[in-house]
């Protein structure tokens, strides 16, 4: 880890355009998020602050561990922002520190085992967002290697990071929690050997824990787990559960904040500010780990979330958006079109622009007129398929004439609307005669605007309906090769997080990528999925040591930051973003 690193001042002008009121260019956006560190204290991380109540002798400190490994779009830990803004306005006398070690440092095990010397936390929260990500096959040549599958898995480096937790402190009082571990709950408290859990949102739950560790209460984390809601934990060997309540709707109303290195990460990689209106989804799609997160809808108040949107165009300068619900318009339109109407009436809707992920049904004429009115200008859809038989092997609740219906009113209604559509190819029972169904309706929609998107294979994760089911080992692939074999094969959940487990069938996911490459690669509204322009299955070396770079540019460590962004495209020389990053740099210090 660098030397003892800085807490973030007040806000203040870091460049001439801040002061004078002069018209910002988006380079000088950039260069506002880059600030000369103030003075450096006891309890700061290479990272950003601690954020204290009453600090001093009798706080107790929590170190929330952002254990995200994804480079290629690094977003903020929302939960955990959330999770920080509960123990300020909840809790008593605490200390509390975020660190994400994948995105402070290219040897992230060390720099946690620093930063765990150096704050010495009484509680740890590890925030686990996702299993992997996501990306099955890739086009063009595959890697060294040969393997069949593009997916980077995330639980083995989530691992490192709490084996070197155990290390510094065998008995250190761990909560995991965050979708990517919601979704396996028991499966990844056994893979890490860790004993408690929170499942779902847990701003509440994690606030109420933290308090009752402290006088007068003094309570044990054995005692106190059975009493929190949405909890798991061991208990004589066997994992435990609670009931979850609905909690977001009582939120303390204060934005999350949003630390100055991925103020930083958005603007110079065009990423969307995650915000969300609500938690859950009813939805049983065959593949999908949302239900198993949270089946029943926990709706956040409108005020709040428009209060977030606020924050972040005014504090930060931030205007693209992704309301990041599993479906923004489920289980009904009601909370939508009210979100709708409180950004049109704050005037936000002229300000900002934001996509999210949409069902196909409800979707009515009125959601449409309501979405334009507010901003939205991109509304995804998990079509997955335009063929019957797909859309019953991935159990929508909608069919063809549906996903018709809904593309054309929103094309004739709403011009100015760009819809997405997201395709999953190679699921149990595929076969070529719905792939060539596929393509017609891909390239009919994309000559009208829509923008396709589509992945060849499907991750099978634990505890969905897919992962419960049977697979023929003939179409199931692992990283390491073809499964093969003329049988079947049924997964436990613990083997589908530590394996990486695909199914594509009739193709392999290669051979699937490269047939659909040839029908469908030459449209500019036709794609494979990816996680951007340089896929982390790709791209890793470059992108950890960009990420850290941007880091510590937000820090004012310039020169640790040149070095980062130097080596970054030694790697790769047309990484452009790092190129970006460097003429901002330049510009600081023509200053």
């Amino acid at each position: 880890m660098d030397e003892p690193p800085h807490v973030r001042a007040v806000p203040r002008p870091c460049h001439p355009c801040c002061s004078s009121g002069a018209r910002r260019t988006p380079l000088d956006r950039d260069r506002c998020a880059v600030r000369p560190p103030p003075p450096a204290r006891r309890g700061d991380s290479a990272r950003f602050p601690v954020h204290s109540l009453h600090q001093g002798s009798g706080a107790m400190r929590v170190l929330l561990l952002y254990a995200n490994p994804h480079l290629a779009i690094p977003v903020s830990p929302y939960g955990l922002d959330t999770i920080n803004t509960a123990l300020q306005a909840r809790c008593g006398p605490v200390e509390v520190l975020t660190s994400n070690p994948f995105l402070e440092s290219v040897e992230p095990e060390a720099h946690l085992g620093a930063v765990l010397a150096y704050f010495e936390p009484d509680v740890i929260a590890i925030s686990i967002r996702n299993i992997d990500n996501a990306i099955v096959a890739l086009p063009g040549e595959p890697p060294p290697g040969g393997s069949p599958i593009d997916i980077v898995a995330y639980a083995p480096a989530i691992r490192e990071l709490t084996d070197v937790i155990k290390r510094w402190r065998a008995d250190a009082l761990c909560v995991a929690g965050g979708s990517g571990f919601t979704a396996c709950p028991a499966e990844f408290l056994r893979y890490l050997d860790l004993d408690y859990g929170l499942i779902g949102p847990a701003e509440s739950a994690f606030a109420q824990f933290v308090e009752a560790l402290r006088a007068p209460y003094s309570k044990t984390a054995e005692q106190i787990f059975p009493e929190l809601p949405g909890a798991i934990f061991r208990d004589k060997g066997v994992f435990r559960r609670t009931p979850s309540r609905p909690t977001l709707g009582t939120e303390i109303s204060a934005p999350p904040r949003l630390a100055p290195e991925y103020q930083l990460l958005y603007r110079l990689r065009h990423i969307p500010v995650a915000v969300r209106t609500k938690a859950g989804c009813p939805l049983r799609c065959a593949y999908c780990t949302d239900p198993v997160n949270q089946l029943r809808s926990d709706r956040r108040s409108v005020g709040n979330v428009v209060a977030d949107l606020r924050h972040h165009v005014e504090d930060h300068g931030l205007r693209r958006f992704h309301i990041a619900d599993a479906e923004l318009n489920l289980p009904y339109e009601d909370h939508l079109r009210r979100v709708c109407a409180g950004i049109r009436d704050s005037g936000l809707a002229e300000q900002i622009s934001w996509r999210g992920y949409f069902n196909i049904t409800p979707f009515s004429d009125e959601l449409i007129d309501a979405l334009v009115a507010a901003g939205c200008d991109a509304p995804s859809f998990a079509v997955d398929s335009f063929h019957e038989l797909g859309l019953r092997a991935h159990q929508k609740n909608f069919r063809a004439r549906h996903v018709h219906d809904v593309l054309n009113r929103l094309l004739s209604r709403a011009p100015g609307i760009i819809p997405e559509v997201c395709l999953l190819f190679g699921g149990p029972g595929e076969t070529m005669s719905g792939i060539e169904a596929n393509i017609h309706w891909m390239l009919r929609y994309a000559e009208r605007g829509v923008r396709i998107a589509y992945s060849c294979g499907l991750r099978v994760y634990p505890n969905t309906p897919l992962g419960r089911q049977t697979l023929g080992t003939a179409h199931v692939y692992l990283p390491s090769g073809p499964l093969g074999g003329r049988g079947g094969r049924r997964f436990t959940p613990d083997e589908l997080l530590r394996e990486t487990v695909v199914h594509c069938e009739p193709l392999s996911p290669r051979e699937l990528a490269h047939y659909l490459e040839q029908r469908v690669g030459g449209h500019p509204n036709i794609a494979t999925f990816t996680d951007g322009q340089w896929p982390e299955a790709r791209h890793s070396a470059e992108l950890r040591l960009f990420n850290v770079g941007v880091h510590r540019m937000a820090y004012g460590k310039f020169d640790a930051a040149r070095d980062h962004l130097y080596a970054a495209l030694q790697k790769n020389p047309e990484l452009s973003v790092a190129h970006t990053a460097i003429e901002i740099l330049d510009g600081l210090n023509s200053n």
